[in-house]
């Protein structure tokens, strides 16, 4: 096979695996959540987790296949955070703001998907292997991940001093 022919195939697979982590994701943790807003905020948390272990380990996978695997892992978590916190901003916003708080959430993530995407692409065009750009953008999803787990942990805390 042609190196182009190999790299686009391989793009394909990997293109192919993210679709397929995010068709999966939230369609096998939605019967575990249902409607119940504590286990909607922990797969949030599970979620963001399975993003940064996708993306970190995507850049040091040896193999095609394994890739693959990470960037299903990654997308498996990111589309259940995606699905799972827009639920409970449903839940949560009265219906006449309902369409203001969609329209911020939806301009608020394309605007964090571009600023991403453009950042990956001026470090690997300064030189910077695309795997170690995988493996750092895998890293800093940890951010949120904390930041979600310890706003989980105070509002729980709160809530146990009220009862």
């Amino acid at each position: 096979m042609s190196p182009e022919r190999g790299a686009f195939l391989g793009m394909s697979l990997l293109l192919g695996a993210r679709g397929l982590g995010a068709l999966l994701g939230p369609l096998l943790a939605a019967p575990w959540a249902g409607h119940w807003k504590p286990r909607l905020e922990h797969a949030v948390f599970w979620g963001y987790l399975a993003a940064a272990v996708g993306y970190t380990l995507l850049g040091v996978s040896g193999h095609l296949w394994q890739a693959c695997l990470c960037v299903m892992l990654a997308h498996f978590g990111s589309s259940i955070v995606w699905v799972f916190s827009t639920t409970l901003l449903q839940m949560q916003s009265d219906d006449k703001f309902r369409g203001r708080v969609f329209a911020a959430d939806l301009g608020l993530c394309m605007f964090t998907i571009a600023a991403g995407a453009y950042l990956a692409g001026r470090f690997v065009d300064w030189g910077y292997a695309a795997r170690n750009v995988a493996s750092v953008s895998g890293m800093l999803m940890i951010i949120p991940a904390a930041l979600w787990g310890w706003s989980l942990r105070r509002n729980a805390a709160s809530n146990a001093v009220v009862e």
